[in-house]
């Protein structure tokens, strides 16, 4: 057996076990009926619920169905009627006449509804009125003969019985479609909130990726500087291992910007490092602390306040300035094993924009704040391990702040209750 015939063997299973199901439900819904009726006429529940299956899969035949909806109906009604009537043979054609109901019903929905094209609920819900009234014209034609038809009201009472069936079907087949519109909002709001969730990750990778690009170009221009400088007082070697760093470092920039590309490109396009709002800027770092204090199970907390549209060239400059005060400001909560919260805020004036980095800490000695920014000088000395900081941070974030931004760093901080920064950045640097 070939592959192909094996699938097609196992859809047609699949089909046939729908119908079977189909059929065992309708016979266990038909046991809910009223007759209360001036002739003897039972009319069952389970037609109102037989066309629904037609609306929701049009794949469905029903002409099959109808076939084997007759066969279970009558094994079942024959099996729990037979104490009833007697006899097998009694009850099997006490209510043989209903198989000319579903044989009808079948047919009509066959040819006015599965066979076309484009149908409407509308076109369905005629069908299945027409359907409902002819199969009980003709279960009743059967059962009573022709007289019966002509001789009493029947016709009428048909046709309000198929009415309130298929009114009912309506009222299901709404409440589904409602249903599952519901369902799929959820799910699609669910889908978009991770769709969210992993273009932020991407965008904040792959600005990263691009910051690290920028001081591979500056180490690149260094080797090769030093390549050229050595030109007259090195010997060979020197030069040869210089200029294989530079080399190395231009193909390690080659691979970042294709990385940076495809990230791009999986964004829509949207990651654009020429300039970026300030508001985007944060967004990126706080989820860059976010992760790093949930990686290490910290309950710190990082708060943001940015509230504007401003747009910032120096972007990497000024990242990397509020990363490294951020970071210093988490380090020693940490390092106090202290329920902190950091927070980050934002304002302007005429010329400059202002970040506050404050915590909650253990607060800088009096002594110690006028050397902060000193090379060199560190509060960071761990009495365990007899390793201190080289204290490198805080100077290059100075350095940057009044040589690259234009700008200047201010702190305040109390013993005991915490430690604020002001960044003043020169909105003409930063590219405002």
């Amino acid at each position: 057996m070939n592959l192909s015939l094996f699938n097609l063997e196992k859809h047609t299973l699949n089909i046939h076990t729908k119908m079977l199901i189909i059929a065992l439900v309708d016979a266990l819904i038909a046991q809910f009926y009223f007759d209360s009726l001036p002739f003897e006429f039972k009319f069952s529940i389970s037609v109102a619920v037989l066309p629904i299956y037609y609306y929701f899969d049009r794949t469905l035949n029903p002409f099959k169905t109808a076939l084997y909806v007759m066969s279970v109906g009558l094994a079942f009604r024959t099996l729990t009627q037979v104490n009833i009537y007697g006899s097998f043979a009694d009850a099997f054609w006490s209510d043989f006449p209903f198989v000319y109901f579903d044989l009808l019903y079948g047919l009509i929905f066959y040819f006015l509804y599965y066979k076309s094209e484009k149908v409407s609920l509308s076109q369905w819900a005629v069908v299945a009125v027409f359907g409902d009234w002819a199969g009980n014209t003709a279960e009743a034609l059967f059962r009573h003969g022709p007289s019966f038809i002509f001789s009493s009201n029947s016709t009428m009472i048909f046709l309000l019985v198929a009415l309130i069936r298929v009114f009912i079907s309506i009222a299901i087949v709404i409440f589904l479609n409602h249903y599952s519109r519901l369902i799929r909002k959820d799910e699609h709001e669910i889908r978009y909130k991770q769709l969210l969730m992993l273009t932020s990750e991407l965008k904040s990778e792959a600005y990263f990726i691009q910051k690290n690009m920028d001081y591979v170009e500056y180490v690149m221009s260094d080797a090769y500087t030093l390549y050229s400088e050595l030109d007259e007082l090195e010997p060979e070697e020197t030069k040869r291992i210089a200029l294989k760093i530079a080399t190395d470092i231009h193909e390690i920039k080659k691979n970042y910007s294709r990385v940076v590309d495809g990230l791009g490109k999986i964004t829509d396009g949207e990651v654009n490092f020429n300039q970026m709002r300030l508001v985007e800027l944060v967004k990126i770092l706080r989820y860059s602390i976010t992760r790093y204090l949930t990686s290490i199970g910290s309950d710190i907390q990082f708060i943001t306040n940015i509230h504007t549209n401003r747009y910032v060239k120096e972007h990497y400059l000024l990242m990397s300035v509020l990363r490294n005060l951020v970071n210093n400001a988490i380090e020693e909560l940490i390092k106090t094993n202290k329920h902190g919260v950091v927070k980050l805020k934002f304002q302007e004036n005429a010329e400059y924009y202002i970040f506050s980095i404050s915590d909650n800490g253990t607060g800088i000695d009096n002594k110690d704040l006028e050397y902060i920014f000193e090379t060199g000088f560190s509060t960071k000395f761990n009495e365990e391990t007899g390793n201190i900081c080289r204290g490198v941070g805080l100077a290059l974030v100075k350095d940057i702040v009044e040589n690259k931004l234009n700008g200047y760093i201010q702190v305040k901080s109390v013993k005991n209750v915490g430690t604020d920064f002001y960044v003043y950045v020169n909105k003409e640097y930063a590219g405002g």
